[in-house]
This record gives structure tokens, sequence and C-alpha cells, in this order.
């Protein structure tokens, strides 16, 4: 992804929890592939489709909760569950938190908030996030670059007016900047609002400034 990809919920102001778009997306594979998407604009409501073709997630997704989704073992972790797999992380980065030292005040300030997080607040703060998933889905329609000469997938998207990206966010600590994501470049589909029962999953998640 593009060094200018942000997620852009804005403290909800520009789009509630688990509907931001991925603004100044763009996405690379070395230098045969390249492209973007449209500039993102305010989603105000699930009820609305997105009003960009910039990624735009649609909802947030209990992992443990729905066995149509990813497990664990599908990344090649050794945890049966996101739960176990979340302590399980959780647990490494405290350690590693433990014998970190800040090189001035600001840092000092972030280190002891995340300690907090991850030795006395655990799953609640850090560790739910990571038993989540956010499914992204837009188009790739500017800025377009495939390197000359291309054969199998790079031609076929090549064709194509505009080219679908999905993927999906899960196991993920933003602060720390972990997690897994998996997806697919092909046709575009046509965008749609959440249906109701994944909106209101979305409720499950909070976020904190770094600062905080």
């Amino acid at each position: 992804m593009g060094s200018d990809c942000k997620f852009d919920g804005r403290n909800r102001t520009f789009a509630p929890d688990g509907f931001e778009p991925i603004s100044d997306f763009r996405l690379e594979v070395g230098s045969v592939f390249a492209g973007a998407s449209a500039p993102a604009v305010p989603r105000s409501s699930p009820d609305e489709p997105p009003g960009s073709t910039a990624p735009y997630a649609n909802g947030i997704f209990v992992l443990d909760g729905d066995s149509t989704l990813w497990s664990p073992s599908d990344f090649g972790y050794p945890e049966a569950t996101w739960a176990e797999h979340a302590w399980a992380v959780v647990a490494r980065k405290l350690a590693r938190l433990v014998v970190q030292q800040p090189t001035d005040d600001r840092s000092a300030r972030i280190r002891e908030r995340r300690l907090r997080e991850h030795a006395v607040e655990r799953l609640s703060a850090i560790g739910t996030p990571m038993r989540l998933m956010e499914r992204y889905s837009g188009l790739i329609d500017r800025e377009l670059h495939i390197a000359p000469g291309p054969v199998g997938a790079l031609a076929y998207l090549g064709s194509l007016p505009a080219i679908q990206f999905e993927a999906d966010f899960l196991d993920f600590d933003s602060d720390c900047q972990t997690g897994t994501v998996t997806g697919m470049l092909g046709a575009p589909a046509p965008l749609e609002a959440a249906p109701s029962e994944v909106r209101a999953k979305s409720a499950l998640r909070r976020t904190a400034p770094l600062d905080e």
C-alpha cells in the first residue's frame, strides 16, 4: 500500500467506526503494477453506500463468532482461536515494552500508556481489536500502471475498465502496527451499504489517539 494511505475515521466525524475509508489509497506490486482510487469523501451513516471509489470498510466482524471467516491456522498461527492468538501477541509485546528504553518525554508517555494497556487491561484494550476483522472494498481506477508485456493475471487486470480491490484487515493493533491482511484484485462489483447485522457489530471497536 502507498505511503500516504490512512484509515480515515477522524474520531467518527468522517465515517463511523467500521465504515471508514482508506484515504489517499494506492496499491503497488513491485515495479509491475500500481494504481490508485479517487479521494475519499465522508460517509455519515452505514446505511449510505460509499460516495467514492476509495476502499471503504463495510462493518466489523467478530472472527471467533463466525465459522465462515478466517481462523488462525489459515495464516500459520499456532493458536486455536483468535482470542488465544491475541493473548499470545499481547504477552510478547509486553515483554518487549518492559525492556524498552524511552529516549524523550513523549516516548516515555506513550510507553507508560502501552504498558498499562498490555499489562492491566490486556484483551479489553489491545486484544479486542485483534479478534475483529474489517472487510474493505473499492476500485482502482486512477494512475494505473502495468509493466510492458503483461501476461496472465496482469494482462487480465490491464483489460478491465477499473479493478476491484477487496481486502480483509484482521488481527490488528494499529498503534503497534501488527496484523494480517489478505485480499484480491478482479473485475468490478457494485458498491453496497452494509447489512444491519454487520452495522450492529461495529460498536465493538473503540480506538484511542497515540498520545492519550
